[in-house]
């Protein structure tokens, strides 16, 4: 899958970056690949981003506008309180004024309830879902991944 939307990149202060990872030392349950400002979410765990999370079963992978979901806690990840990531969601969806549309899912589900699947699901923002079985052609998966990033882009300011 590659996007090749260097407009919509150009149009963010530092550009945009990417990171995915697959689990550190293990292979994760929640595969993931994000593109992040580095000055607005410059870790997973801070402000909004757009990622690709994979389900657990490899049945689908959503294109999540999302947030930093979890805090470092020791070595490990911790869920941020879910009245804090429910009230981040509210805010991003008033200010970005989406209302429940066919168009978007509101509300992902990973295959999973590992703690990190939880905490992803609830962080999310709004959504495109793709099934394995019907993925969409490039373009389509180019216009939502600019579709999406135009709301990011509305979220920094």
């Amino acid at each position: 899958m590659i996007i090749r939307g260097r407009d919509i990149i150009s149009e963010f202060d530092s550009g945009l970056s990417f990171s995915g990872k697959n689990g550190t030392g293990r292979n994760s349950k929640i595969p993931w690949f994000r593109a992040f400002d580095k000055t607005r979410s410059p870790t997973a765990q801070e402000g909004f981003y757009l990622v690709y999370l994979f389900s657990s079963d490899g049945a689908s992978v959503f294109l999540s506008l999302n947030q930093g979901t979890t805090d470092m806690s020791g070595k490990a990840y911790v869920q941020k309180p879910q009245d804090e990531l429910k009230r981040r969601v509210d805010n991003a969806r008033t200010v970005l004024q989406l209302s429940e549309s066919k168009k978007f899912q509101f509300d992902i589900d990973l295959s999973t309830d590992c703690a990190l699947a939880r905490a992803y699901c609830l962080g999310n923002i709004v959504a495109f879902k793709y099934d394995r079985a019907k993925l969409p052609t490039h373009p389509m998966l180019q216009k939502d991944f600019i579709a999406l990033a135009k709301l990011l882009k509305r979220l920094y300011k």
